[in-house]
């Protein structure tokens, strides 16, 4: 290959030549596209071809460039470790440019476009290679190019929401196939980031995409043989490494979809219960997991159980002898008992010291956080954007008092947060805010069911108030507000 030409046109801003048809140069460039050499397919051939389509070189020739590179596609498919993939990996790299160019100039019909589609999903469904890095050869990452054509078609004014289900179940199908490697060249962010950009055409519901993700935590909790003869891994390491990308890039990432809070809590507790022995076991009624002996490890319940935990070392529970070896578990169910400054209990005020308005008691100078009442208004914009993380964490965190905006929309009287005791009369509501309003003072000793026993809490608290709650009206006496009470700063500290 002449490469010295091809540098002369790099030097030059990639300008279409003048000295030789366009067609000559194309099919040239099309075969440095399988080269082994790096420097002649991902440092020319691919450059060059992808500029000149974004340039409008090919705007009359699109149609049959496209389906050149389509038919790069199946040039040895199925073979493994052998050169043939970079001419697959690189022509599905080049058929992404044909496809945002139509995208953003339309230049072709839909037939066309829905082709190449379905080609893109058959060969990237039949990809064998799952190299990423080839030492010496450079880049062969099939499958990151496969998402980033898909990741192109998601775009497409072509594809309606039958046409994007379609290309979820394919994501899904390939995260999902068993394979004899663990991809660790990038490719689940780069199908995360495909699924992403087709969530932002806001045509997928949540009624479509629970399912799916469920489908894909599934296998993404599977436990691994007793035996050893399988490496669990080999199963379950592609479809955790694709749901945490996606979760990542929903959390963090620009230009969020519209269901982005939902699928982010949605994704929260599907972790959770892919990864109990970390995170403890999923609370979302359609995450689709439960809590498993994820990799052989026992969850570990002592904490939460005492009784439990001395029954399953050999005592007999309760607070009577325990059995052999059950001294550990005895000193793990004894922590959620110990109760520190601040957790466990409301805050009291001190004799001589008001109480805030939001319930800390001012002036304790223990240089400690202490518990109190507060509000956090999202609105629309960042604030919500910016907020959907902070979600999260709370779920993470383990936050009791944390609403959905889709429990909100309940009746007002079926309100209460998970895992809540329901209140014994209807007194406990108005026991209950007058509790809150003065600052934890009031005792709660002798009432049972006014308000959920002190748990150990890590974390602040979130409630997800959806907007038009803020603009509904209503009817009634207008709320007084509370006297307050005075304080000077010479009162008794």
């Amino acid at each position: 290959m002449a490469t010295g030409y091809w540098q002369q046109v790099m030097a030059a801003g990639l300008t279409v030549p003048t000295d030789r048809p366009l067609d000559d140069l194309t099919a040239e460039l099309t075969t440095l596209l399988g080269s082994p050499d790096p420097a002649e397919r991902d440092g020319t051939a691919y450059p060059t071809l992808a500029t000149w389509i974004s340039r409008g070189v090919y705007d009359d020739l699109l149609s049959g460039l496209g389906d050149g590179m389509a038919a790069g596609l199946l040039v040895g498919i199925g073979e493994r470790d052998t050169d043939t993939v970079f001419r697959r990996s690189f022509s599905g790299l080049v058929l992404a440019q044909c496809i945002e160019r139509d995208t953003r100039a339309r230049l072709l019909p839909p037939e066309r476009i829905l082709d190449w589609g379905d080609r893109v999903a058959g060969w990237f469904l039949r990809e064998q290679d799952l190299r990423g890095f080839v030492p010496g050869k450079g880049w062969a990452h099939a499958l990151a190019h496969g998402a980033d054509a898909l990741g192109a078609l998601t775009a497409s004014r072509h594809l309606g929401a039958d046409e994007l289900t379609v290309l979820l179940d394919v994501m899904a199908d390939r995260v999902l196939l068993p394979t004899d490697r663990v991809l660790t060249a990038g490719e689940p962010d780069r199908m995360a980031s495909a699924v992403v950009r087709l969530l932002r055409r806001d045509l997928i519901t949540m009624a479509v995409v629970e399912p799916w993700v469920a489908r894909i935590a599934g296998t993404a909790g599977q436990v691994g043989g007793p035996d050893g003869a399988v490496d669990p891994f080999l199963t379950t390491g592609n479809p955790e490494a694709f749901l945490r990308a996606l979760y990542l890039q929903l959390a963090l990432g620009q230009q969020p979809p519209s269901l982005r809070s939902d699928l982010v809590l949605l994704l929260v507790d599907v972790l959770r219960g892919t990864n109990p022995q970390y995170l403890g076991a999923p609370r979302h009624p359609n995450s689709g997991v439960t809590c498993r002996h994820d990799r052989g490890l026992q969850p570990d319940d002592r904490l939460h159980d005492p009784d439990r935990a001395r029954r399953r070392a050999g005592g007999r529970g309760g607070t009577g002898s325990r059995g052999r070896g059950d001294v550990h578990a005895v000193r793990r169910a004894r922590v959620p008992h110990v109760r520190r400054r601040g957790q466990g209990r409301p805050a009291r005020a001190h004799p001589g010291r008001p109480a805030r308005a939001d319930g800390r008691v001012r002036g304790r100078g223990d240089g400690k956080a202490h518990p109190g009442a507060g509000l956090a208004v999202l609105t629309a914009g960042p604030g919500v954007t910016n907020g959907v993380s902070a979600v999260a964490q709370a779920g993470f965190a383990g936050s009791p008092w944390s609403w959905s905006a889709a429990a909100l929309r309940q009746p007002l009287g079926h309100r209460r947060p998970p895992g809540a005791r329901p209140p014994a009369d209807p007194r406990a509501g108005r026991q209950a805010g007058a509790h809150a309003a003065h600052g934890g003072r009031r005792s709660t000793r002798g009432r049972r069911g006014v308000l959920p026993r002190p748990q150990l809490h890590r974390g602040p608290v979130f409630v997800d108030v959806p907007m038009d709650e803020f603009f509904n009206t209503a009817s009634g006496p207008a709320p007084v507000a509370p006297r307050r009470r005075s304080w000077s700063p010479t009162a008794t500290r």
